[in-house]
């Protein structure tokens, strides 16, 4: 009921931005959308220019490609504005007119800071960025949003603290799993061009792996269900390694919101 109630608050946030929009501009008026980010090896331009090309999914990914296919004169007339004061790394610019860092690894503490201060800066609730800036650990929740949660009263890690609630499951779930990774199996070899299966099959080790990751553990008789969206980088799927051993950002933004909700709960 909680993520419900908060998906639907969102909803009515951008459908109330909308309405604004429409009522107090006219049909020739200008508006403009601006996304504040940092980029750590190349250029402002260069990054834009990556995403527009290299970017295989996200809500970035689907908000350019509308862009593309609707208003194509507003994807053209792109601008990208570079705040050298920002710069937190030397740089160095070479002839065919891209920068990089001289300094790496990058100091992403500062980095991030630079970032939040931007996107600050411009306003969060005027722009295109989603997140406050930062990595993983620097999107602080809001104090709604904590104290909604509270409000919900849960026990879930109090109870998964309790190893006698939890069990294994039972070999009919793992033969009856055993199965449907077959089945996907099957299917994703049927349809090669499709899937991609062509170039990336399903081998045993693949089937294997997802067949181990797919069986849960019951607790109190039942299974709890996780779910977090992101992109599966290509050594995730090349190489199938339990997912919290991944490098992949998803990882690393799941554990810091599993931790957050664990010390909210415990009203820490």
């Amino acid at each position: 009921m909680g993520e419900s109630e908060l998906s639907v608050r969102r909803n009515q946030r951008v459908d109330r931005h909308c309405g604004i929009i429409t009522k107090v501009m006219g049909i020739h008026s200008m508006v403009s959308i601006r996304y504040v980010g940092m980029s750590s090896a190349v250029s402002g331009w260069e990054r834009m220019q990556q995403d527009l090309t290299m970017r295989s999914g996200g809500i970035y990914k689907s908000f350019v490609d509308s862009l593309a296919t609707l208003y194509p004169a507003v994807l053209e007339s792109c601008r990208v504005f570079t705040f050298r004061q920002a710069i937190s790394a030397p740089l160095q610019a070479y002839e065919n007119g891209s920068i990089s860092n001289l300094v790496w690894p990058i100091d992403w503490s500062h980095t991030d800071l630079r970032e939040q201060i931007l996107i600050a800066l411009f306003d969060r609730r005027t722009l295109l960025n989603r997140q406050p800036g930062g990595w993983c650990s620097s999107y602080l929740p809001s104090v709604e949003d904590c104290t909604r949660f509270q409000r919900l009263q849960t026990s879930v890690f109090r109870t998964l603290e309790d190893t006698d609630h939890i069990r294994s499951a039972s070999d009919e779930m793992v033969a009856g799993i055993q199965t449907w990774i077959a089945k996907v199996k099957r299917f994703a070899h049927k349809h090669p061009k499709e899937l991609g299966t062509d170039l990336y099959p399903i081998t045993d080790i693949h089937e294997t792996a997802y067949t181990r990751q797919a069986v849960p553990m019951n607790v109190k008789g039942h299974v709890l269900l996780g779910m977090s969206g992101d992109a599966v980088p290509l050594s995730g799927i090349l190489v199938p390694i339990p997912f919290w051993r991944q490098r992949a950002r998803t990882v690393q933004i799941l554990g810091d919101d599993l931790s957050r909700l664990m010390a909210f709960e415990k009203d820490q």
